[in-house]
């Protein structure tokens, strides 16, 4: 299965007892791969920038609930128990 962030994963072991070191070293390592990463996150992920995706988060549940509270109030209105 081959998907477009498995371009930019390496392999980091459990076993290795300087993880951090590793990952740093793997990121500083690759600096052409530093725009890729950044472009697969943003592909991902949408805008990078903190709290930008907690926003989107809050508002697509805000925007769920007040669905829901309508068809809530509609189905009620219909006699019925729930939506």
């Amino acid at each position: 299965l081959f998907v477009p962030v498995a371009r930019r994963v390496h392999l980091l072991l459990a076993s290795d007892a300087a993880l951090r070191t590793a990952f740093r070293r793997e990121l500083d390592a690759d600096a052409d791969g530093r725009l890729a990463r950044g472009e697969l996150v943003e592909h991902y992920f949408g805008d990078p920038t903190p709290g930008v995706a907690t926003a989107r988060f809050v508002a697509a549940c805000t925007e769920a609930i007040a669905v829901r509270d309508r068809e809530w109030a509609a189905a009620r209105r219909r006699g019925a128990t729930g939506p």
